[in-house]
């Protein structure tokens, strides 16, 4: 089989019908079998009705090898991640958020793709704002790196600097499969980010096979949930939620370590990653989360000392702004120094990432 898709889904009622019937749609553009491998992390809405009933209403399509494992308590997404790519069978995997929808012809056209057998697969998105049902991007690539055309590279060295490597985007992202089963037996230590981890693992190991294949058409649409974590600040990927987690600054913290503590001794990936590749982005997401109440406890002032300050951008603005108290930290202060670092940005033609 030369394709699974591993869907993780956690009280996703409002959305997985549609990314189920997006996959639907795309079967009649192939001739190939795929398997669809999905896990419901105890979800306490009507998820599991839905997955019910579309299982006992398509389990026979041709081409659908549909499989659906009910968790019986909150495990976390780390936890279906692992067991997707484990139970996998497929040459190839690709992990969907349940929220996601795949565009018309992607699967034919990933399909195409996958006979010439390439190592990993980078596929473009449009994005989609749940609150203000609107899109509010056509091509992230585009906008991120200026990639309009398709790409391929033979070594991860170009493919980390040309694209920034696997996107942090999980949707977006299409590896073998063998090499990441066996990358699970490795440690990770991100909180975020382990399944990224892995990916990175498959991205620069020996055994690599095939060439890494960039393509240019956005595939999917990537949904940005009007009460996701994005909107709310609330942590819904563990096994229990976490109130006020500053999500987004602890991401960024973690995608540095991961720079650090992954590629120090291969400079030009490393500088691909979190804020080595983007310095003006450490003292914006200070900003970003000083403004939803991030503290300026011992533990944290440390770990962002350890992971930013190799930038004078932490020195002069970050560190400055963490360690202000939050009730001088009006919205109108932190929007002075957003717009700041973007003129910082225009003046060193330093491209907002």
């Amino acid at each position: 089989m030369i394709l699974t898709i591993g869907i993780p889904v956690l009280n996703g009622s409002p959305h997985i019908l549609n990314t189920l019937k997006s996959i639907l749609k795309e079967l009649d553009t192939i001739d190939e079998q795929i398997e669809l491998l999905i896990v419901d992390n105890k979800s306490e809405d009507n998820t599991g009705e839905i997955l019910r009933d579309f299982y006992n209403s398509y389990s026979e399509v041709p081409n659908l090898n549909t499989k659906i494992k009910y968790n019986n308590q909150n495990l976390g997404l780390d936890s279906s991640i692992n067991y997707l790519i484990a139970s996998s069978t497929g040459d190839y995997i690709w992990l969907l958020g349940a929220q996601e929808v795949l565009h018309f012809g992607s699967l034919r056209r990933l399909i195409h793709e996958l006979k010439k057998k390439p190592w990993q697969i980078v596929v473009n998105s449009t994005m989609w704002d749940e609150a203000s049902n609107r899109e509010i991007q056509s091509n992230l690539y585009g906008r991120l790196y200026g990639r309009y055309s398709d790409l391929s590279f033979d070594n991860p060295e170009d493919f980390f600097s040309s694209i920034g490597g696997p996107c942090l985007s999980l949707s977006a992202n299409i590896s073998r499969a063998e090499p990441l089963r066996r990358s699970l037996s490795s440690v990770t230590k991100s909180r975020y980010w382990s399944w990224l981890e892995y990916w990175m693992d498959v991205s620069v190991a020996d055994e690599r096979v095939g060439d890494f294949v960039f393509i240019s058409k956005p595939m999917i649409q990537i949904l940005v949930e009007a009460k996701g974590w994005q909107a709310t600040g609330t942590d819904t990927s563990g096994s229990k939620s976490v109130l006020n987690a500053q999500t987004v600054y602890f991401t960024f913290v973690e995608l540095t370590e991961i720079a650090k503590n992954k590629f120090e001794t291969q400079p030009v990936i490393r500088n691909s990653i979190g804020a080595y590749r983007d310095h003006f982005g450490v003292p914006r997401a200070i900003a970003m989360a000083k403004a939803t109440g991030l503290p300026a406890k011992r533990t944290v002032v440390s770990r962002s000392i350890k992971a930013f300050g190799f930038t004078p951008w932490f020195w002069a603005v970050g560190l400055p702004i963490l360690l202000t108290p939050r009730i001088l930290l009006s919205k109108k202060v932190l929007g002075f120094f957003r717009k700041m670092i973007h003129i910082f940005r225009v003046l060193l033609r330093a491209p907002a990432k």
